[in-house]
């Protein structure tokens, strides 16, 4: 009956989702905060390159939801104890934002400046340069948008030639990534630039990423908090020790750089990390490193932070996952 009920709120909305009971959720994260992940915020949906995400109308109504019904944290909060309790206090929740896509500061963040609503920026520093992206956006443009009807990659054919084979294709290449080295893949994209098959107009609204001025920008907001998310994109679990150093320190002491402040915070990428990445974290001088869900053999604590992906538009299901009903 629950799981009906969720698949019900995310259909009718806010307040439906309130009278089926939503607003007495279980808890997750540090000290009862909870915590939300976005990725892309859209200029307009739906993602001509079929990502995930949510769009410019969307996302200002669901920050507005979230200031009237949460007490919403700068990220120098996420470890201080709740100031009230009992049924007149609001339920505490802070902002997160992974990759540093550019949409990120020419979309969300003007709405997040308007609503004075605070939020830290997870940005991974390989796309801050012109004309590079990171993998899997070059990827899933390519599957998406190449011309042809098939494409090879990675010693590997991956047919295109109808809708389903491309997202066919699509997921089984994701699931290829994880037994490849990141920089094999990087090379294997290189064969197909992004500007031969993608419209400027994609590129731009969609998959470029932020600037180092644009980077350097939003960090002089008091509401905003940079942290890092490496330099490539990885999986963490699979780099060696020297790799594991450059992706995470080299991420720390480069954003440092850009933003010239303190860099404290990172965040894994894809989620993927076991106790190597947590101790390299570690040593690379980070406070606090946030995850998606808690791996196994690992204990909750201020590297291992839960967070709850927003993937699409609704506020229905936006309510859910802030009340903690869904991960």
């Amino acid at each position: 009956m629950r799981h009906f009920l969720l698949g019900k709120c995310a259909d009718i909305g806010i307040s439906a989702a309130e009278r089926l009971g939503l607003l007495f959720g279980k808890t997750y994260g540090r000290h009862d905060v909870r915590v939300l992940m976005y990725h892309e915020i859209l200029p307009q949906s739906p993602s001509r390159i079929g990502r995930g995400g949510v769009d410019r109308e969307m996302f200002r109504k669901q920050m507005h939801y979230l200031k009237e019904k949460f007490r919403l944290l700068h990220a120098n909060e996420l470890n201080d104890p709740p100031s009230m309790t009992g049924p007149g206090s609001r339920p505490r929740l802070m902002l997160t934002f992974d990759d540093g896509i550019g949409n990120n500061a020419s979309v969300a963040w003007p709405i997040l400046e308007q609503l004075k609503i605070p939020a830290i920026f997870f940005v991974s520093l390989r796309h801050t340069e012109p004309d590079r992206f990171l993998w899997f956006m070059h990827a899933i443009a390519l599957f998406m948008l190449h011309p042809g009807p098939r494409i090879e990659l990675m010693n590997r054919e991956w047919p295109l030639a109808s809708p389903v084979e491309r997202r066919n294709s699509w997921k089984r290449f994701v699931a290829f990534s994880y037994s490849v080295n990141h920089a094999d893949i990087y090379a294997a994209l290189s064969r197909y630039p992004v500007a031969s098959f993608v419209p400027p107009e994609i590129i731009e609204n969609e998959m470029r990423g932020m600037t180092p001025q644009e980077i350097a920008a939003i960090a002089a907001s008091e509401l905003v908090t940079i942290g890092a998310h490496t330099l490539n994109h990885p999986y963490l679990t699979k780099c060696s020790e020297s790799d594991l150093r450059d992706e995470i320190f080299g991420s720390k002491t480069q954003l440092e750089q850009i933003c010239r402040r303190e860099v404290t915070m990172f965040a894994y990428p894809d989620g993927d990390y076991d106790q190597r990445v947590v101790a390299a974290v570690k040593r690379s001088g980070f406070q606090t490193a946030f995850a998606v869900n808690l791996r196994e053999g690992l204990s909750s604590d201020n590297f291992t932070a839960r967070r709850s992906g927003v993937y699409r538009g609704g506020t229905g299901l936006l309510a859910a996952k802030a009340y903690g009903w869904l991960k």
